[in-house]
């Protein structure tokens, strides 16, 4: 670790106030610049993003193709403790996913095993799956019956029917 020395010059009235609040231990230090580090990083991303969608608007192409792309880079996989199976802020809403693809729990079940596939017809059709993910998602699913079955309901062709129609009335 480097050691770095920062003064810093404020009016006496405002030192002893924020020292008698404890503002002037290392940690707080540490824990303002750290923020202020994450507020300049965060602006930084703005900033490139405006700065794609000005080019894309210009028609320069696809800029912001790098930026997404960095972005997805950073997402965290929340792990579960089903083996392959996690969630995953930003990509399927955050539902349970099979590690390494975009297929949702529920899109397994409710698609595939819900209308009498076997674990054989679901390899057969994702031929890039393994039978350990399957039975996973499967097992995650039987754990989760609720979660998923909302998740279903909530990605059904009904539900996408009923909220055309409310668009529609509205």
């Amino acid at each position: 670790m480097s050691a770095l020395e920062i003064t810093i010059n404020l009016p006496d009235g405002l030192a002893r106030e924020a020292e008698a609040l404890g503002l002037l231990t290392s940690e707080s230090l540490v824990a303002l610049l750290r923020a202020e580090i994450e507020r300049r990083a965060r602006a930084k991303e703005v900033e490139a993003i405006r700065q794609g969608m000005d080019e894309f608007e210009r028609g320069e192409g696809l800029p912001a193709r790098a930026v997404l792309e960095e972005a997805r880079q950073k997402r965290v996989a929340h792990r579960t403790p089903y083996p392959h199976i996690v969630k995953i802020e930003g990509l399927c809403g955050g539902q349970a996913i099979i590690e390494g693809t975009r297929i949702a729990v529920w899109h397994l079940v409710g698609y595939y095993y819900k209308v009498g596939m076997s674990v054989e017809d679901i390899l057969a059709e994702w031929d890039y799956l393994t039978p350990a993910q399957v039975f996973s998602a499967l097992a995650y699913y039987h754990d989760h019956r609720r979660e998923i079955d909302e998740v279903r309901a909530q990605n059904s062709y009904e539900q996408w029917q009923q909220e055309q129609i409310e668009h529609a009335a509205a």
